[in-house]
C-alpha cells in the first residue's frame, strides 16, 4: 500500500464519520417533496404506473432516474420506501466523498496527497451537502453522479482509448437530472482544446463520449408517449414563467449563496485568471473544474434558484468547486516553505472551513431547514388524519403536495401545478412568488370542486392562523390566497378549523352540501 493510499483511506473514513455526525447535529431528514418521488414509485410498483394520482399521467417529478430506483425496489420487496429514500440518498453522500478523496489523490502530487482532507472534510461539514444528500430527495444521486461525469471524463479525455465512460456517467446522470445536458457546452469544446491540432482523434473521442448520451433520445420518445409532453411538467410550472422574473430570483440566489459560501466563490474566481494566465502549468482537472462551475452557476441563474434553504441547486457542484479550491491551495509553491507545509496548510483548511460551515449553517438558512424537516413530520400527521377522517375517495386540493396526499392517500390537486398539467400550462403567474410557487389556477381548481381545500399551515400550530383568508401570505401561498379570496369560493366553500390529537388544527375549507 503506498502512502497516498493509505492517507486516502483515513481520509475517507474520517470523512464519513463526520458526515454521519454532521447529519445528526443539524437534524437532518426528509422534506415534504421527497413524499412525491414515493408516491410515484409507490403507484409503480402497485401497477398503477408512473402515476402521482391513478389515472392521470402527468410527470411531477424532476428525477427518473430516481423515480425508477424506489420503484423498482418497490416492487421487488416490502421495503418502506419512504426510510429507505433517505438512507439510500444519504448513500450516495457517501459514495460522493470517497469519490472525492479518489479523485483528490489521483491529481495530486504524492507529497501533498494530505490536501484531499480540506474537500472531503469540506463536504463531510458542509450544511448544503448534508442536508440535501439526507433529504431523499434523490440530490444525493445526481451529486454523485455529476461529480463521477467530471472525474471520469477529466481521466478519459487526453488518453489513448475512447470517451464511452464518460459519455455513460452523462447519461446516467442527465436520467437523474435533465438539465446536466446543457454541460456539453463545457465538456465537448474541451476535448478539441486539450487535443491541439489532431482533430480528427478529438472528433472520435468527442462522437464516443456523445453517443451514449444520444440514447436520451429513448426516453424522449417514451416520455412523449407516456406523458404527452417532450419536457416534465415540472418544468412549466417552475421555469415557463416570464425570464425577467426567473433572473431577478436566480440572481439574487446566486448572491446568497455567493455570500454563504464565499471562501469557496472567491477561489474559483480566483482561478479564472490564473488558469487563463497559468493555463500550461494548471491541471486540466482544475481548468476543467473552473468551466463546470461557471457553467452550472450561469444554469442556476436562468431557472430562477430554489424556494428550499440551503441552496438546493448548488448542492451538485460544491465536490467539484472543493477541488477547484484544493486545486488553487496546491498550485502554491508551500513546498518551499517546509516539508510539513502540506501537513499545515491541510489542517489550517480543515479547521477553517469546519468553522465556515458553522457559520453557512447558523446564518444562511439553518433553522429554516431543520424547520423543513418538522413541516414534512406535521404534515405526515395531517395527512394520516384526512385519512382516519374523511370519507375514502374524497378529493383535495393543496400547496402541499407531499406528505400529506401520500399519507392520506386521497387524490390530490396540485395548486401549483407540480403534479398538474393544467395548473402548470394554463395558470397564472404570480411574478412576486417564491420559486416553484408562481402559478396559480383558481377556475380550473373551482371548476373540479375538490371536497377539501387543505391550508399548508395545516399541522403546525395549536391555534388557527387563517381563518382571515386574507392573512394568507402571498410569496409562497399565492395560489392558496387567490383561491381563498375568491368569491365564488366563499359560496361553495365554509372554512373549518379541526383540532388533531396532537392538539395542532387542521386548516381547510370544505366543499358546502
Amino acid at each position: 500500500m503506498t502512502e497516498s493510499t493509505r492517507i486516502g483511506l483515513i481520509v475517507a473514513a474520517v470523512a464519513i464519520v463526520t458526515y454521519g455526525a454532521s447529519a445528526g447535529l443539524m437534524g437532518v431528514g426528509l422534506v415534504d417533496d421527497t413524499y412525491i418521488f414515493v408516491r410515484y414509485a409507490e403507484n409503480f410498483a402497485a401497477g398503477e404506473g408512473l402515476v402521482f394520482n391513478p389515472g392521470e399521467r402527468v410527470e411531477g417529478y424532476t428525477s427518473p432516474l430516481w423515480v425508477a430506483l424506489l420503484g423498482l425496489i418497490g416492487t421487488v420487496s416490502d421495503v418502506d420506501l419512504v426510510a429507505l429514500s433517505g438512507w439510500l440518498s444519504a448513500l450516495f453522500g457517501v459514495l460522493t466523498i470517497v469519490a472525492v478523496v479518489w479523485f483528490g489523490a489521483r491529481v495530486l502530487p504524492p507529497d501533498r496527497t494530505i490536501l484531499i482532507a480540506a474537500p472531503a472534510l469540506f463536504l463531510a461539514t458542509s450544511p448544503s451537502f448534508v442536508y440535501w444528500t439526507w433529504s431523499g430527495m434523490g440530490t444525493g444521486l445526481f451529486t454523485f453522479l455529476f461529480l463521477i461525469t467530471f472525474a471520469v471524463f477529466a481521466r478519459q479525455v487526453d488518453g489513448p482509448g475512447t470517451m464511452f465512460g464518460a459519455g455513460v456517467c452523462l447519461l446516467l446522470a442527465a436520467l437523474s437530472r435533465l438539465e446536466i445536458v446543457g454541460l456539453l457546452v463545457v465538456y465537448t469544446p474541451f476535448i478539441f482544446y486539450l487535443s491541439g491540432s489532431d482533430r480528427r482523434a478529438a472528433a472520435r473521442k468527442c462522437a464516443s463520449f456523445v453517443a451514449p448520451v444520444a440514447l436520451l433520445a429513448i426516453h424522449f420518445v417514451w416520455r412523449y408517449n407516456y406523458y404527452d409532453s417532450l419536457l416534465p411538467n415540472t418544468y412549466y410550472a417552475k421555469v415557463d414563467v416570464p425570464l425577467l422574473s426567473l433572473l431577478n430570483n436566480g440572481l439574487r440566489y446566486g448572491a446568497r449563496f455567493a455570500l454563504a459560501y464565499h471562501w469557496l466563490v472567491i477561489s474559483a474566481l480566483v482561478s479564472v485568471p490564473v488558469v487563463w494566465l497559468a493555463r500550461k502549468k494548471t491541471s486540466k482537472e482544475w481548468q476543467l473544474a473552473t468551466a463546470v462551475v461557471a457553467a452550472w452557476a450561469v444554469y442556476v441563474t436562468y431557472v430562477g434558484g430554489d424556494h428550499f434553504p440551503l441552496f438546493r441547486f448548488y448542492a451538485p457542484i460544491l465536490p467539484v468547486l472543493s477541488l477547484v479550491f484544493m486545486g488553487l491551495i496546491a498550485w502554491l509553491p508551500i513546498e518551499s516553505v517546509k516539508s510539513a507545509a502540506p501537513a499545515t496548510a491541510a489542517a489550517v483548511l480543515v479547521v477553517l472551513q469546519v468553522g465556515l460551515n458553522y457559520a453557512v449553517f447558523a446564518f444562511h438558512g439553518g433553522d429554516e431547514a431543520r424547520e423543513g424537516v418538522e413541516l414534512a413530520e406535521s404534515w405526515s400527521e395531517v395527512g394520516l388524519w384526512l385519512k382516519n377522517n374523511v370519507p375514502p375517495g374524497s378529493t383535495i386540493a393543496s400547496l402541499v403536495v407531499g406528505a400529506i396526499p401520500y399519507r392520506s392517500e386521497l387524490v390530490t390537486i396540485d395548486l401549483l401545478g407540480l403534479t398538474d398539467r393544467e395548473v402548470a400550462r394554463n395558470g397564472n403567474v404570480y411574478a412576486a412568488g417564491h420559486p416553484g410557487h408562481q402559478r396559480y389556477h383558481t377556475e380550473y381548481i373551482l371548476g373540479r370542486r375538490p371536497d377539501y381545500i387543505v391550508y399548508h399551515s395545516s399541522g403546525r400550530f395549536t391555534e388557527p392562523r387563517n381563518e382571515d383568508s386574507a392573512s394568507i401570505p402571498k410569496p409562497f401561498g399565492y395560489a392558496l390566497y387567490d383561491l381563498a379570496n375568491n368569491p365564488r369560493t366563499k359560496e361553495l366553500y365554509e372554512y373549518r378549523a379541526l383540532r388533531m390529537e396532537n392538539g395542532r388544527f387542521v386548516e381547510l375549507l370544505q366543499l358546502r352540501e
